[in-house]
């Protein structure tokens, strides 16, 4: 028994023992912390550690030593990164490309006038006009792509309280009450405070922001800062995972493949250019003083070889040395660096989920190969309808519904998305020869043929509707009426059926 103890059965005091047992409970708690603390810092920096932490491969590759990288450096990395700015830029360019429509809807689901707009459709089409809705969507999906987050404001005509009130406290009751829409990233979009009541639908989310905002457009004017409320705010998190608040930087993952790439590309130009110039050697032959009154002979070799720097730097093409051999080039190879840029390319690609043609284009300038771009515009069609629609679009839409600034739609709405593959002129113009080469081809048989062919052509109908051009099929039923050969009603109904009316 240790000697507190003793003491404190022998005076028999039961404070002692308590106190005894809080500090021990204590001691075990500081330790548990302690060790809770050491694991939760080697989460933040023991990335790329081996053997027992003795190698520390990250650090010895110039890597972010954290886990977690701060907003700051993902956003120097994509304003002045080439690749980095389009693994961000190209998701959002591609996902807001051609807009978004929102349709009114039934019961079943199906578009409440198929033929035209709904006066809600009208309405909102209307509000994304005035508001260049599609632009600044665009604009919030690349902000959020930066860093964990980022925000879009709604602002309000009749905001009398502050922002920091409930937006339907501002009394709107119409669309021209949304007076702006305006977008801030991570860093400049913070959060204050967080719903913290268990029993809220919105526990454990952020309750007002702190938005900070410039004046001036040259971005060095004097900044201000507002607290804002939720409700005022359209929070965009993309592939979050514990949490609706915190997503994934589209940078994370390649962090370090980027910072390599730039290793390749500045170390190939930067040895180009020291091997330009190469090595210059030269020798003072024995007996030579190169001394003088006011240099001793190291500071003249130092003056010389700061002339022959400056000479190389500014590609001077004359240069005098005194006491010196001629000098000497010393060239050495450039290695080749393609292999590994390639290795890269496709490391990248990998981890920003972009099919390497279209991220990084074709040797030659190209557009990208027509299956990675199906691939791309595949993975986009899913991005809008898991992520643009859901967290950008709806969460909009709703709010102003919540609010009164919007009527809501008699049954549902849903989010409509023009189709992102289109047809070049070099494809167009394949498909306008296949369509002359059929009609040409079926121009032919009606000669040739005869009956006979007329017979196939009527089996073939199901098949053949829509190839044909109306020019084409036109021509065509011209030409039948010419020939009189006793089925031109066959064809007429032929024609009929892609369109085109008969003789």
């Amino acid at each position: 028994m240790k000697a507190a103890e003793r003491v404190a059965a022998s005076t028999g005091l039961e404070r002692f023992r308590v106190a005894i047992m809080a500090a021990k409970q204590a001691r075990s708690q500081l330790q548990g912390n302690a060790i809770t603390d050491r694991v939760d810092m080697g989460r933040r920096s023991a990335g790329g550690r081996q053997y027992d932490g003795e190698r520390k491969m990250w650090r010895t590759l110039g890597y972010p030593q954290t886990i977690e990288i701060d907003f700051d450096r993902y956003d120097a990395m994509y304003r002045r990164g080439d690749v980095a700015g389009r693994i961000v830029d190209a998701p959002s360019h591609t996902t807001w490309r051609r807009g978004v429509d929102l349709v009114e809807v039934d019961e079943s689901g199906n578009p409440v006038d198929p033929e035209g707009k709904t006066p809600w459709e009208a309405t909102v089409a209307e509000l994304f006009d005035d508001l260049s809705a599609d632009k600044i969507f665009e604009r919030v999906d690349r902000a959020a792509g930066i860093g964990r987050y980022a925000v879009l404001m709604i602002g309000s005509t009749k905001a009398t309280e502050g922002l920091d009130a409930p937006l339907d406290e501002d009394g709107i009751s119409d669309p021209g009450d949304v007076a702006f829409l305006t977008v801030r990233h991570e860093g400049h979009a913070k959060i204050a405070s967080w719903d913290e009541d268990e029993r809220s639908p919105r526990f454990n989310l952020p309750e007002t922001y702190r938005l900070t905002f410039r004046e001036g457009d040259d971005g060095k004017g004097k900044r201000s800062a507002s607290t804002v409320h939720w409700s005022r705010i359209i929070h965009v998190a993309e592939d979050p995972l514990e949490d609706d608040v915190f997503g994934r930087p589209r940078l994370q993952r390649a962090f370090n493949r980027l910072s390599d790439l730039a290793k390749v590309a500045g170390g190939s130009a930067e040895m180009f250019w020291s091997n330009v110039g190469g090595m210059i050697w030269g020798k003072v032959p024995p007996g030579v003083d190169i001394e003088t009154e006011d240099k001793t002979a190291d500071e003249v070799l130092e003056d010389v070889a700061d002339a022959i720097l400056a000479g190389l730097h500014e590609q001077r093409r004359v240069h005098f040395t005194q006491g010196l051999e001629s000098l000497q080039f010393l060239g050495a190879g450039t290695p080749d660096p393609s292999g590994i840029w390639e290795m890269q390319r496709a490391l990248i690609s990998t981890a920003a989920v972009i099919p390497e043609s279209v991220l990084f284009g074709t040797s030659r300038g190209d557009i990208a190969k027509s299956t990675d771009l199906a691939e791309w515009h595949g993975r986009i069609a899913e991005r809008q309808v898991r992520f643009a629609a859901p967290t950008i679009v709806r969460p909009f839409i709703d709010r102003l519904i919540a609010v009164g600034a919007l009527d809501a739609p008699r049954i549902g709405y849903r989010c409509e998305w023009a189709p992102l593959a289109q047809l070049d002129e070099a494809q167009l113009a394949k498909v306008t020869k296949a369509r002359a080469d059929a009609a040409k081809a079926i121009s032919d048989a009606i000669v040739t043929g005869g009956p006979e062919a007329i017979a196939v052509v009527r089996i073939l109908l199901p098949e053949l509707e829509g190839i044909l051009a109306e020019t084409d099929a036109a021509s065509l039923a011209a030409q039948i009426a010419d020939e009189d050969r006793g089925s031109s009603k066959d064809f007429e109904r032929w024609f009929d059926a892609v369109g085109v009316a008969g003789t």
